[in-house]
């Protein structure tokens, strides 16, 4: 007998499983996707240099913008002062960093600088990283003249660039970039209402009381308010590993310090824990970690994910008592009152709560309603029984069942106004972090053009001395004098304009703050150094879909529409199911308890229920209309803007071309006139135009700042999909 046999693709071995071979396409696909993305990388690199400039290639993974307007401006000025090179910035996100980093390392496509993560793998770095250690061991030429001359570049730095060297290689690999802190903002307003005081806590213990007070008043109001908002990298957490030091002090330490650094290593920890040396069961031990679960309690929901950008939306919206950030936070606080004094916002904030309350009444007809009743009644007669008395106690539970939808669409109403006011709020705050930029820039512009016109009068009164002079020597006519009169009286009363239009200027940012009319603090001046952030070009139309209120528009539209399914639930019968419990006291005691059902509904209204249906549909086609032109509105500010942005630019090239030739002009006039070349109504001309030409520069100026602000609020806050502000706004004090 002749048996059949199976065979394999190869002698005494297994079919290759369809999950195996599924897993070697994957593997081939990624790899030659990786390959095509180097190849990608490596010939956009060529286009970059071919313009024959070198090209330096700068990643860093800071989100902050006032950071990556820094990098930015740092690479410009750095291109000016050496034309034949090209700065190109790149931003990674922190997340994805150090895997993007490793795969540039390993493609050979590294950038020329780069930031080095804290949690960076340092097993890179000898292999693709270039070695340090003698260069920052060089005199620090930038130190010539100074008290620091001689001085290496490593001992420039008041810790000796520890940031940059890696101790398990025993070399430099890196410059230190900044030194940071970690910073606590806090709502000193919420502060007030939840505690009492605003305060700062000065010990641990007040900090957690602190917390629970605001998560109480949060749950005393039915609203979402988180102790403290946070990030991954600001979360203190690691920061709190110091109590480890604490921890095994006193012999637990020492054993574990295996870099003799004064605190165990992560390395040293782990193989105490294996040993079982360390337990988890030690107290000191575990209280370190409880001190950490208890501060991560105070975080909001999903802090580990969420961007420094989220954790500041939250505190500047209220919903977080502290804001845990760095340094870096502390560079722009401007805004802080604003948003937290500012009446609009206050009443916004007011509505939402108004629609929050409302939803919750709406809900409320989702569930059953139970209600009681208590009674009791006291006689008196002339018989012989003499007093009566008796009582009754109801408990009724009442239900209106949701046969056609209406509770529901009435609750999707609701929900959806609550959403359109948490936008509108939005759109608030939007207007008002651009009004208060755009009066701000107007101050300092008024600032600049008030000192304009004093350094005028004041070169015009000398101007006017030694026309005066002359005329007395009879070199010159009264009217050559009475022109320079005319001259500084002109200037004079420019002095005046501008003192009134800053001050009402001032008051009007006062009225932003939500403060009486004072005195508003200055920073840097309107010069022309003042760094203008850079508007890229072919900006995406879905970048109109988070403008507040084209969202506000479309959520109103959407409760809207759900009204017309209440009012067509109407055209239909309810049922409503009852239940009532009770007890009659009196000489004899009865219980009582009983079921009801009640179905009813419209029979003959004469078309009122239709027409109530008629209604919310206009309506909602009027709210549609509204959103609409909403879109529409939208496109028109945003094309506004960016030719706003563009034309200024070009203006103000065009007034400072203007400003250079009218100070050569007015100089080279006055040296004309000295030599009796010109007459003073020539000089005299020319100084008039200077002056208008330093004031038109300075409004120029401070006009294509704003158009920057202007398309900022167009856009709905800024120009980047995780950016909701130009400027980094919080609240409170550090």
């Amino acid at each position: 007998m002749k048996m059949k046999t199976k065979t394999t693709g190869r002698t005494g071995g297994r079919a290759i499983s369809p999950m195996v071979l599924f897993g070697l396409i994957l593997l081939f696909v990624s790899y030659a996707v990786s390959l095509i993305h180097v190849i990608k990388i490596r010939r956009e690199m060529g286009d970059l240099g071919a313009d024959d400039r070198i090209v330096i290639r700068l990643a860093h993974f800071l989100s902050e913008e006032n950071v990556q307007n820094a990098f930015s401006k740092l690479a410009r000025d750095y291109e000016a002062l050496h034309p034949e090179t090209r700065i190109v910035v790149q931003s990674v996100p922190l997340r994805a960093y150090q895997q993007w980093l490793n795969t540039q390392q390993i493609g050979g496509t590294t950038p020329d600088l780069f930031q080095l993560p804290a949690r960076g793998d340092w097993t890179m770095a000898s292999k693709f990283q270039e070695v340090l250690t003698s260069q920052v061991g060089q005199v620090n030429p930038y130190n010539a003249g100074t008290e620091l001359e001689g001085v290496p570049w490593r001992d420039t730095y008041t810790d000796g660039m520890e940031g940059g060297y890696f101790f398990s290689l025993l070399e430099f690999y890196g410059i230190p970039m900044t030194i940071e802190s970690t910073r606590i903002f806090y709502n000193k307003d919420l502060f007030r209402k939840a505690a009492g005081s605003d305060r700062p806590p000065e010990s641990f213990g007040e900090w957690m009381e602190i917390c629970a007070a605001i998560r109480a008043y949060g749950e005393g109001r039915d609203e979402m308010i988180f102790p403290i908002a946070a990030t991954r990298d600001y979360a203190l957490l690691s920061g709190f590993n110091g109590f480890y030091v604490t921890a095994f002090t006193g012999g637990l330490a020492i054993p574990y310090d295996v870099n003799a650094g004064g605190g165990p290593t992560t390395q040293g920890t782990l193989w105490g824990f294996q040993t079982g040396t360390l337990d988890f069961d030690q107290e000191r031990v575990r209280a370190a970690y409880d001190i950490q679960l208890e501060l991560a309690g105070n975080y909001q929901p999903g802090f580990m994910s969420d961007t420094a950008d989220q954790a500041r939306f939250l505190f500047i919206q209220g919903r977080a008592g502290m804001l845990l950030g760095n340094t870096l936070n502390g560079i722009s606080l401007g805004l802080e009152t604003a948003l937290e004094g500012n009446r609009d916002l206050r009443t916004s904030l007011a509505r939402i709560a108004e629609s929050r309350a409302r939803l919750g009444i709406v809900r409320a007809d989702l569930f059953p309603r139970v209600d009681y009743s208590v009674g009791g009644d006291l006689g008196w007669s002339s018989d012989d029984d003499g007093t009566t008395s008796s009582g009754v106690a109801v408990l009724d539970v009442s239900y209106q069942v949701d046969l056609w939808g209406r509770v529901r669409r009435s609750n999707e109403a609701a929900l959806n106004e609550l959403l359109a006011t948490e936008e509108s709020y939005r759109a608030v705050t939007i207007s008002l972090v651009s009004a208060v930029a755009r009066n701000y820039f107007l101050i300092l512009d008024l600032d600049n053009r008030l000192t304009i016109s004093e350094r005028t009068v004041k070169v015009r009164r000398q101007s006017l001395e030694v026309v005066q002079s002359r005329h007395k020597a009879g070199g010159v006519t009264e009217v050559d004098v009475n022109q320079a009169e005319i001259q500084v009286a002109e200037a004079e009363v420019s002095v005046q304009t501008f003192q009134r239009l800053r001050t009402q200027a001032e008051n009007a940012m006062s009225v932003l703050l939500g403060l009486p009319p004072q005195d508003i603090q200055r920073g840097a001046t309107i010069g022309v150094e003042m760094y203008i952030p850079e508007i890229p070009t072919g900006l995406p139309s879905h970048l109109l879909n988070r403008r507040p209120d084209i969202l506000a528009a479309e959520r109103q539209l959407q409760a809207q529409t759900a009204r017309i399914g209440v009012a067509e639930a109407l055209k239909y019968p309810q049922l409503n199911l009852a239940g009532d419990i009770g007890s009659q006291f009196s000489d004899v005691s009865t219980g009582f308890a009983g079921l009801a059902a009640q179905l009813f509904g419209p029979l003959f209204n004469a078309g009122a229920n239709q027409r109530r249906v008629d209604v919310e549909i206009a309506r909602t086609e009027q709210l549609l209309n509204t959103y609409e032109q909403s879109f529409l509105t939208a496109l028109r500010e945003v094309e506004d803007a960016l030719v706003a942005a563009d034309t200024y630019e070009i203006e103000y090239d065009a007034r400072i071309r203007q400003l250079e030739a009218a100070s050569n002009a007015s100089a080279l006039s006055w040296v004309r006139y000295e030599g009796g070349m010109t007459s003073f109504l020539e000089f005299l001309d020319l100084q008039r135009s200077l002056f208008s030409s330093q004031l038109l520069a300075s409004e120029a100026q401070q006009l294509r700042i704003t158009s920057v602000v202007q398309l900022y609020q167009a856009l709905g806050g800024g120009w980047t999909a995780a950016q909701d502000s130009v400027f980094t706004a919080t609240i409170g004090n550090d």
